[in-house]
């Protein structure tokens, strides 16, 4: 009880100096039932349900990993898989919140018509995300089993889960700002539906993986990971472009091109030094 008030206190505060400054960056904000209209709410209503769906279905696969872990594996278990996820996780938080800007952006272009700066913007975004989030996906990828070893200890060493993890959640992370972008458009209908439904299967592969199969860790991560990177892999491109009025192809290479060729450099140096310090974690990472 004590944690959930410090946590409501902790909201209602952060609220509160939320409307505080609304009210001081737009003194002209005016709030009250007599300005509300059914037609708005409506709006919103359809609007916020197809932005709370997707959320829904990581909600279900991420509760349910977790309780699933918990009964065929161990507790224990649920924190070496915990460990490698929260790295990855981490990235995923930070590019979500840098492409949220884009959701305003994205939403007066289209009303001005800028059909074309809208495709540029959307290109240049992903590039962005992907110049962030290779180098890091590939460190993990490399190096992320001596990392755990240096940040958890050697019982939590494990050098292919961070391997799934990172390329799983990579994939759906490079295009979080086409996604900003189509919240913007409000044209996220279609891949916040088919997220949902990746989140489903996810769900029920790792159920299959752990009741059925009796597998591991590795096995849990790849089911969880897999379905939704197979989404972002394939239709988010085609319906971002779609619904740009662009050529996939042309989003795919003006956005990954740069980002992949760039990262062979430092792949290499991270393999160098995983292979010349292999019975060295510190050496390794460092």
């Amino acid at each position: 009880p004590v944690l959930a008030l410090i946590h409501l206190l902790g909201v209602l505060g952060t609220w509160i100096a939320i409307a505080i400054l609304a009210y001081k960056i737009f003194p002209q904000l005016k709030v009250g039932f007599s300005l509300a209209t059914r037609k708005e709410a409506r709006s919103m209503l359809v609007f916020g349900t197809k932005s709370f769906v997707p959320g829904l279905g990581e909600l279900l696969l991420n509760q349910t990993i977790g309780i699933l872990i918990v009964m065929y594996l161990a507790p224990s278990a649920l924190a070496l898989y915990n460990r490698p996820r929260s790295l990855v996780l981490n990235v995923r938080t930070l590019i979500n919140k840098m492409a949220a800007v884009l959701i305003p952006s994205s939403g007066s272009m289209e009303a001005a018509g800028k059909q074309e700066d809208l495709c540029h913007l959307t290109i240049r975004a992903t590039r962005y995300a992907a110049y962030m989030t290779i180098p890091v996906m590939s460190f993990l990828v490399i190096l992320g089993g001596p990392l755990l070893y240096v940040w958890m200890g050697p019982h939590y060493r494990n050098d292919l889960l961070p391997v799934v993890l990172a390329i799983g959640t990579g994939l759906v992370v490079i295009q979080a700002p086409a996604l900003s972008i189509l919240v913007g458009m409000n044209q996220h209908g279609p891949v916040g539906r088919a997220h949902f439904m990746g989140a489903v299967l996810g769900s029920l592969g790792v159920w299959c993986a752990l009741a059925l199969f009796h597998s591991g860790l590795i096995a849990v991560a790849v089911c969880a990971t897999a379905p939704l990177s197979l989404i972002y892999l394939t239709y988010m491109p085609l319906v971002t472009a779609k619904s740009l009025g662009m050529p996939a192809g042309r989003y795919l290479s003006g956005a990954l091109t740069g980002p992949v060729l760039i990262s062979f450099p430092l792949a290499a140096v991270l393999l160098g030094a995983r292979f010349a310090f292999a019975n060295e974690p510190y050496l390794a990472v460092l």
